[in-house]
C-alpha cells in the first residue's frame, strides 16, 4: 500500500482483542479513543473474517460497551450498499480471524480499493489548503483534536491539549502557509480578520 505525497496513512493495528488479565480491547482502550478522536461516533465493522457475521458484530458491540467505548457499531453486512457504507463511514474497523475468508469477501464485493482509498484519505490540512487556494482572502484556524476556541466579546483564546493550526495565503506569494498555534494563545486578531502581529 503506497501513499501520494499529499496523503497520509491512518491505521491502528491491534495484535489481538484480548490480553491476559484484561477485558477484550481494554489494553488498547485509551489508544482507540485517541485514534478516533472526538469526531467519531459510529464505526463500520467488517466481520468477514468469521463465518457468523451477526454474532461477530454483536460480540464487538458487547465488548466495546463493557469497557466503556461508546461507539455505535454497525456491521457492513447489515448495509444494503456496502461500497457506499465504506465511502461514508466515520471509521472502519476490520475484525481478525480467517484472513483468506476476509480477503475473499472483500475482493468479491470490490471493497479493497475503496478501503485503501479511505486509509490514504486526504487530511483536513489538505482540504483547508484547497479551500484557500480557491478563496485566498480568508484566514482559517484549524482546531486539532482536543482543542477548543473560547470567545468573550473581542477576546478569543485557543485552549485544549494540542492547540491548532493557522492557515493563510496572505503572504505575497499566492501559496497557502500554515503555522502551529499553542494552547493558551490569544487569537483575538482573527476576530478582526487579521494575521498574528508578527505575520501581518
Amino acid at each position: 500500500m503506497a501513499a501520494k505525497e499529499s496523503h497520509v496513512r491512518r491505521l491502528l493495528l491491534l495484535s489481538s482483542s484480548c490480553l491476559h488479565g484484561c477485558e477484550p480491547f481494554e489494553y488498547a482502550k485509551a489508544e482507540i479513543e485517541n485514534f478516533f478522536g472526538s469526531g467519531v461516533k459510529e464505526i463500520l465493522f467488517v466481520p468477514y473474517a468469521l463465518k457468523d457475521y451477526a454474532a461477530y458484530t454483536q460480540k464487538v458491540r458487547d465488548r466495546f460497551g463493557k469497557i466503556g467505548l461508546q461507539y455505535k457499531v454497525t456491521g457492513i453486512h447489515e448495509e444494503t450498499h456496502p461500497a457506499e457504507a465504506v465511502k461514508n463511514a466515520q471509521a472502519i474497523f476490520i475484525g481478525g480471524g480467517n484472513t483468506f475468508r476476509l480477503l475473499n469477501s472483500l475482493h468479491h464485493l470490490s471493497l479493497i480499493p475503496l478501503i485503501q482509498k479511505r486509509v490514504l484519505e486526504e487530511t483536513r490540512d489538505d482540504r483547508i489548503t484547497e479551500y484557500l487556494e480557491l478563496d485566498p482572502k480568508y484566514i482559517v484556524l484549524g482546531l486539532k483534536e482536543g482543542a477548543w476556541l473560547r470567545v468573550e466579546g473581542d477576546q478569543a483564546t485557543l485552549g485544549g491539549t494540542y492547540g491548532g493550526r493557522l492557515f493563510s495565503a496572505h503572504n505575497g506569494d499566492s501559496k497557502v502557509h500554515s503555522t502551529d498555534i499553542a494552547p493558551g494563545t490569544d487569537v483575538s486578531y482573527l476576530l478582526r480578520g487579521q494575521l498574528p502581529p508578527e505575520k501581518a
